[in-house]
C-alpha cells in the first residue's frame, strides 16, 4: 500500500493518522485533515501465518471472513482480507476475486513454456551414447534447434548456449555417421 499522503502538499501522512479520526495539521502545508487509518493496510505480517481471531473493534475484520483479523488490503478491489484470504503475489496483495480476474494479466501465472534448449541438448547427449539412434535423433535435434531457436517463450531470460552445444553435437554426429557410413560402403 502506498503511504497515505497530504492531499494539498503531498506530506507522508502514516504516522499521524494512526491515532484514528482526531484532526490534525499537515505539519508541511497546516491543512487541517482527519483520516482513520486501519493497522492492517501498514502492518507487516509473516507470510502465510494462520488468521487471527478478532476480539475487539480496535482492528479491521476480513472481507471474507468477518470473524478474522485483518492482515492486508486488495491492491485492485481495496477489501481487507484475513492471511487466509490474501495472495501475495509479485509483491501485490490480492483477494481470490481479483486474483481469479486478473489471471490471464499477472506474468508469474503465464504459461512458463517448454525448455527447447534443454530438450534439444538431452536429445543430442543421449544419442551420442547409441550410434544407431543418432542417425535419426542427430538430424531432428539439429532441425529442432534452429526451428526453436526463437520460438522458446519463458518468463525468464536464457541464453542460447544449450541450443548451440546440440547444434554442434548433432552436426559432429552427423559428420562422424556419414563417415562411418562412407567407410562401410567403401569397404564392400
Amino acid at each position: 500500500m502506498e503511504a497515505p499522503a497530504c492531499p494539498k502538499c503531498g506530506f507522508i501522512l502514516t504516522q499521524l493518522m494512526l491515532g484514528g479520526g482526531v484532526p490534525f495539521h499537515c505539519p508541511r502545508c497546516n491543512t487541517l485533515q482527519a483520516a482513520w487509518i486501519y493497522p492492517a493496510s501498514v502492518a507487516k505480517f509473516d507470510k502465510g501465518s494462520k488468521p487471527e481471531t478478532l476480539v475487539s473493534q480496535e482492528h479491521s475484520a476480513c472481507f471474507y471472513h468477518q470473524g478474522k483479523v485483518a492482515t492486508a488490503h486488495c491492491g485492485e478491489c481495496g477489501v481487507f482480507l484475513c492471511s487466509l484470504c490474501d495472495i501475495n503475489l509479485e509483491g501485490m496483495h490480492l483477494c481470490p476475486k481479483c486474483f481469479n480476474a486478473s489471471r490471464g494479466k499477472i506474468a508469474t501465472l503465464q504459461s512458463q513454456g517448454f525448455m527447447y534448449d534443454s530438450l534439444m541438448l538431452n536429445i543430442a547427449v543421449l544419442s551420442s551414447l547409441m550410434c544407431l539412434i543418432s542417425l535419426i535423433t542427430a538430424p531432428a535435434t539439429l532441425f529442432g534447434s534452429i526451428y526453436f531457436w526463437n520460438r522458446m517463450k519463458t518468463p525468464y531470460q536464457r541464453s542460447k548456449w544449450r541450443f548451440v552445444m546440440a547444434i554442434a553435437i548433432s552436426a559432429i554426429q552427423i559428420i562422424v555417421s556419414l563417415f562411418v557410413i562412407v567407410a562401410i560402403f567403401n569397404d564392400w
